[in-house]
């Protein structure tokens, strides 16, 4: 069994979230269930990193930031991917996924403004004004044989006749219908 440590640079990853390009290093460790020369693990550093690599870029594209993406990698799934291209079973260790002070600097930057952006627009949103109360229906009063639009249980208004009025609701016939309904006078205005 041999472990070996492997590293460098990932390449440029996008950050939807940040709209950030980074450049992050990765470094690790893997371990093989036999004695791996040299040639090996010159051959499986490559392939590793850029089992890494897919792993962050899957992450960010399905919406997560850089950051979370590289906080917690699926050691499983890089060793399983890496492996099967390898043509071996293939043990991580560990991956720890590091970003250059310029690339943190930068992403504190784009996360602060996000946040303050959203603060923003948040108390913004908290300060607009109300929305114009919806037109109050009429307190006209309709006689028999009036035709009204008259709101149903659902809040749609459908055109009706009034049929009568016992003084506190109105009896209403929808057009197409052959039943009544009694229906409260603020649930009827004009046609």
């Amino acid at each position: 069994m041999s472990e070996f440590q492997f590293g460098g640079p990932l390449g440029a990853i996008f950050d939807s979230q940040t709209k950030l390009t980074v450049n992050p290093r990765c470094l690790g460790s893997a371990t093989v269930p036999f004695e791996a020369n040299d040639q090996f693990v010159a051959a499986a550093r490559p392939v590793i990193l850029k089992h890494v690599l897919m792993m962050v870029q899957q992450a960010t594209q399905s919406g997560k930031s850089i950051m979370a993406a590289t906080a917690s990698p699926d050691l499983a799934a890089i060793a399983g991917a890496a492996g099967a291209e390898l043509g071996v079973q293939l043990q991580i260790g560990m991956v720890n996924v590091n970003f250059s002070e310029e690339d943190r600097d930068a992403y504190i930057r784009a996360t602060n403004a996000g946040a303050a952006a959203n603060r923003a627009a948040a108390m913004a949103k908290m300060n607009a004004p109300a929305a114009p109360a919806p037109p109050a229906f009429s307190t006209t009063t309709f006689s028999a044989g009036a035709r009204v639009m008259a709101t149903w249980q659902d809040g749609r208004a459908f055109p009706a006749t009034v049929r009568s009025f016992n003084g506190t609701h109105y009896e209403v016939v929808w057009d197409g219908a052959t039943e009544s309904t009694w229906i409260v006078p603020e649930n009827i205005r004009p046609t």
